[in-house]
């Protein structure tokens, strides 16, 4: 057994007490019996005193990618008379994409719920109340660092300021509301200690990830080849001769003129301009309810990953197209343009809910009348009949249409419960049984994803 200094100091006072009581020594009985009461009593009034004196300052940057780190600034000031010891800071922040019936949970994550009657009865019957990341234990968790929680302070005098910076992971994408903070803070002895909310938020918003494609069928028989390692017959790919120009630093040899080069003297090379046979709009079905899996490894965020990465192809390949995120408001990006389009469709998706409510196929009418010459990529969960007649919808007016279908099983873990697979059952519309074939009959393409696949690849087989 180990007694701490601390310890030690109370435990003498308090044995110098008690002989001074057995020999009827009274004014050393009184001596000590005084000092041992007024060491708590100084330490309560300590504790108290400084626990309202410290302030905190977080510092976050306003925006941030998933899975990349990056440093959150805490300051801690105090203004008390008193020193402020065994200072710890913890913060918490949560999730402000969260709907339905997401399944977010990861290590790490703690779940903070009211202490009352109702408070245990809901949580018997497996609801929670209120839903918080610590912030520090999951982005910790996240970057594969160690470290203890709460994070600790050295002890602060007054007038001093302390910073801590505090390298953070973003597993997820979505839009985050950090705070409020807790600081605990002690006595000299550590015989008391209080903990307080910090008052303040930040918020922060979490873009997704995206993966470069290395192949996109552009319609007909053009292509994007985005990688010189796969070897691909490109044979009728979509472009112009533009004419002749002089030769530029790393301009390929193959594409030299030599004939036009003899005659002038100097290297000639050709040049020609791509033609893109059409626009393109990539449809994200944010109906509620189709969401499984964990963390970052949902079904959501591998179609969000989709979108984000057909979106940087277009983007990089110069190709219009728009984005239209299917919720229960239909929210596009046709007002978008410029070269930071691709960082606002990101922020879009970003912010992106799975809250809808009305059928699919009703907001493909009004999209494809909308944009009845643009080619459509619908990236979805689902594989129900309200699919189909939205394919059917969006190519009304003979424009090609690739569904990207998210295996909503292939997410599913076993400690999915009974009540949870009967709530997503009843969201559900009617399965359709070969909707491979059904989307093909419809005119459609079909490419398929699972959990774990190369998303790079996904088009490469078509």
């Amino acid at each position: 057994m180990k007694i701490s200094r601390e310890g030690l100091i109370i435990l003498f006072f308090g044995s110098i007490a008690i002989i001074a009581f057995i020999r009827s020594w009274i004014a050393l009985t009184l001596l000590t019996g005084l000092i041992f009461l007024s060491i708590p009593f100084i330490s309560l009034v300590w504790a108290m005193f400084t626990i309202r004196s410290v302030e905190i300052r977080r510092e976050l940057p306003d925006e941030a990618v998933s899975g990349e780190q990056l440093f959150a600034s805490y300051r801690l000031t105090c203004h008390s008379m008193f020193p402020a010891y065994g200072v710890r800071l913890t913060d918490f922040a949560t999730r402000g994409y969260i709907s339905g019936l997401d399944v977010t949970a990861s290590s790490g994550v703690t779940l903070r719920e009211s202490i009352s009657f109702i408070g245990v009865l809901l949580k018997y019957f497996g609801v929670t109340l209120i839903e918080e990341v610590d912030l520090f234990e999951e982005a910790f968790h996240s970057a594969g660092l160690d470290a203890d929680f709460p994070l600790a302070f050295p002890p602060l005098t007054r007038g001093k300021w302390m910073t801590r910076n505090v390298p953070l992971v973003f597993p997820v994408r979505g839009k985050y509301r950090v705070g409020p903070g807790q600081i605990e803070t002690g006595d000299p002895l550590g015989i008391f200690r209080f903990t307080v909310n910090v008052k303040g938020f930040s918020e922060i918003l979490v873009l997704p990830t995206w993966t470069s494609l290395k192949f996109f069928p552009m319609g007909g028989s053009s292509r994007i080849l985005r990688d010189e390692n796969i070897s691909q017959d490109r044979e009728g790919a979509s472009s112009e001769f533009l004419g002749v120009r002089e030769y530029r630093e790393n301009d390929p040899l193959k594409l030299v003129h030599w004939k036009l080069t003899a005659r002038h003297n100097q290297l000639m090379v050709k040049q020609f301009v791509k033609q893109v046979e059409s626009s393109w709009g990539v449809i994200l079905d944010l109906r509620k309810g189709f969401n499984a899996g964990k963390g970052k490894e949902t079904s959501l965020e591998y179609m969000v990953e989709c979108a984000a990465s057909l979106l940087e192809l277009f983007d990089k390949e110069k190709i219009p197209h728009i984005l239209a995120l299917a919720g229960d408001d239909i929210t596009t990006s046709e007002n978008l343009k410029g070269e930071r389009m691709f960082d606002e469709e990101l922020r879009m998706l970003a912010a992106g809910r799975n809250d809808g409510t009305l059928h699919l196929h009703q907001r493909a009418i009004n999209i494809s009348e909308k944009y009845p010459y643009i080619s459509w990529v619908l990236i979805t969960a689902r594989n129900d009949e309200d699919i189909l007649q939205s394919i059917n919808a969006l190519s009304k007016f003979g424009a090609e249409v690739l569904v990207i279908h998210v295996n909503f099983n292939s997410f599913l873990t076993e400690d999915i419960s009974p009540a949870s697979m009967k709530k997503w059952r009843k969201m559900w519309g009617v399965e359709v049984e070969d909707f491979e074939n059904e989307v093909l009959g419809v005119g459609a393409k079909l490419h398929q994803i699972n959990k774990g696949d190369d998303q790079s690849l996904l088009f490469f087989n078509a």
